[in-house]
């Protein structure tokens, strides 16, 4: 083996020097970028914020001393009741500290922000009167699971609400509740005041009403052929236009009802979704929304229960209930037109004015 050269032995291996940018830190490559940041958060406070003496760390979440520190946590496991004797201004002055008020001290541990849940205390001691009032008792509550419907019974209950307002309806209508046209005021009163269904339970049932059934003894036979025209030629002859039948308005839906043979449950969707009816006028965007997503739901109730009753011929019925919409509409239409052009001239000669009806009628 060649042994080493003297020379190299003797000689000092002198490293380049780098120059390093006071910017730069040669332990942030091997770190976060964030470490700098971090390196200044390092840096311990020098002050007390509460008694402006030189601090001891953070503690509660706050630059202080021990001693404000020990003070903070002895006055919290306690059940004292502080008051300063000197209008509670030792503290707003920093020449003029008293450190010896406890009251004004303590007010200044819970001003700068010293949380009391950062102490390590027992559970005897979170019972005391001072901790107490820092930190409030979280009340447990039980939890109460909430029972998941499905769609069939919030149609159910849809359905049962509906049935319900319409028991209520008819007995409202043959109660003996009738009062005087001027009490209902404009029909903006009518709605802010409180429901009258009610009343149909207080005031009972209209005495005399439903009328018994008359017992008409039939008329004999040869009353019948007396009553007969002599001419057998009028027993044929057809009755002149003048005698046809006419419905009045309010009973104009009642052909098509009968025909179709609507079911009370089929009537009261059906009710429902001629009155969510978003065409009316002066109706906003947001209230057209609500009411068109409102009748949808009526909408979706009855198609379902048409094909839970007919099956098969489930949509037909369904189309065939809605047939009857524009006879109910054409029906609003024809009264609000006989009220206008009819009823308000007569009432105007009276000189009796409703605001109720005005405002049905003309809005």
């Amino acid at each position: 083996m060649s042994k080493p050269c003297s020379v190299c032995l003797e000689e000092e291996i002198v490293l380049p020097e780098v120059e390093l940018d006071e910017k730069t830190d040669p332990t942030e490559s091997a770190n976060e970028p964030g470490s700098k940041k971090e390196k200044m958060q390092r840096i311990a406070p020098t002050e007390c914020r509460i008694c402006f003496r030189p601090a001891h760390g953070h503690h509660c979440g706050v630059a202080s001393c021990k001693a404000c520190k020990t003070f903070f946590r002895r006055i919290c496991v306690s059940d004292l009741e502080l008051y300063c004797k000197w209008e509670k201004k030792c503290f707003e002055d920093r020449e003029t500290l008293r450190l010896r008020c406890q009251s004004c001290r303590y007010s200044k541990c819970i001003e700068i922000g010293m949380n009391p849940q950062f102490l390590e205390l027992t559970e005897d001691e979170k019972k005391s009167e001072n901790f107490k009032k820092l930190v409030p008792i979280e009340v447990k509550k039980p939890k109460i699971s909430e029972n998941i419907q499905s769609k069939e019974v919030l149609r159910k209950n849809k359905i049962d609400m509906l049935v319900y307002l319409e028991s209520k309806l008819d007995k409202f209508r043959m109660s003996s509740y009738n009062p005087f046209w001027m009490e209902f005021g404009s029909l903006e009163e009518m709605i802010k005041h409180e429901t009258r269904i009610c009343f149909g339970d207080r005031c009972g049932v209209m005495p005399g009403w439903p009328l018994q059934q008359l017992q008409i003894p039939p008329l004999p036979s040869k009353s019948k052929i007396r009553a007969l025209p002599d001419d057998p030629k009028l027993l044929c002859a057809p009755l002149p236009p003048g005698f046809e039948r006419h419905y009045p308005v309010s009973q104009m839906a009642f052909g098509p009802l009968i025909r179709c043979g609507i079911q009370p449950t089929e009537y009261i969707l059906l009710k429902a979704i001629c009155l969510c009816n978003p065409t009316v006028p002066g109706l906003s965007n947001h209230a057209q929304d609500i009411i068109t997503a409102e009748r949808q739901i009526y909408a979706d109730i009855l198609l379902n229960h048409c094909l839970k009753v007919h099956e098969k011929s489930g949509p037909t019925r369904f189309m065939e209930i809605l047939s009857i919409l524009p006879v109910l509409e054409q029906q609003q239409r024809r009264q609000k037109d006989d009220h206008i052009y009819l009823i308000a001239p007569l009432v105007e000669k009276l000189g009796i004015f409703s605001q109720l009806m005005h405002d049905l009628y003309y809005n």
